[in-house]
């Protein structure tokens, strides 16, 4: 399955109440939808995988596999960079790709 064929959207979820702020999602569930998905937000983030370095339980990326992201078992949508010595969960590789502050990666993923 690729991100093309299934992506990533979580607008699906119905509002609260009807104020604007009550429309977001929380960064919980946001957090967890985003590690629930973390095969497609990785390809969507990372390019295509490095299919010989990667394996059934984990994606790698990057010529030498330094990117590992964590696609099955107990540490799902976790993901580390080797080269960077940095990781964490789906909103990390948002800040870490792409640059942006907490508030901002927020935002990318719920749009």
């Amino acid at each position: 399955m690729t991100l093309q064929d299934n992506p990533l959207d979580f607008n699906d979820l119905p509002p609260v109440r009807d104020d604007h702020a009550s429309r977001r999602i929380s960064v919980a569930r946001l957090a967890e939808l985003l590690n629930d998905r973390i095969a497609d937000l990785a390809v969507e983030l990372l390019g295509t995988p490095n299919r010989a370095r990667s394996s059934p339980q984990q994606l790698r990326f990057g010529s030498k596999g330094s990117i590992a992201v964590e696609i099955a078992g107990k540490q799902a949508g976790r993901w580390y960079d080797h080269e960077a010595g940095i990781g964490g969960a789906g909103l990390e590789l948002i800040r870490h790709r792409l640059g942006l502050d907490d508030k901002a990666a927020r935002d990318w993923a719920r749009h």
